[in-house]
């Protein structure tokens, strides 16, 4: 069995996409919590401990495609639950950054499509 590193690429440039949404999210959360006057350090670790266990829980799924052949429609349904998680983590971080912005001022109010400011006025 050889060790072939092009099998990680695809989760490398997934993770490298999803790492560059979430800082993005967090340097607009202190801009926002800067603006309205409640910045506070704690809450860094807090956004960066919600993120955490979402992230792992995505790499343990797309992991189940490295099982054996044996278990290949365990890792064949862990792939598309792998991408399906993917998915939904990247769109969450991007919503929260498209709030960000609304409450910035750059994006007018977004409500009716579901898009809530970050902070409530």
């Amino acid at each position: 069995m050889s060790f072939e590193p092009v099998v990680f690429q695809p989760i490398v440039e997934r993770l490298g996409w999803l790492a560059l949404v979430i800082v993005l999210d967090l340097l607009l959360g202190v801009t926002v919590a800067i603006k309205e006057k409640t910045f506070e350090w704690q809450r860094l670790a807090d956004f960066l401990a919600g993120y955490g266990p979402k992230v792992v829980g995505w790499l343990a799924l797309e992991a189940l495609d490295f099982l054996p052949t044996e278990y290949k429609l365990i890792g064949s349904i862990g792939n598309v639950l792998g991408i399906g998680a993917y998915g939904l983590l990247f769109l969450s971080a991007v919503a929260s950054v498209l709030g960000h912005v609304q409450t910035i001022g750059i994006l007018p109010d977004m409500q009716r499509i579901g898009l809530p400011p970050t902070v409530k006025k």
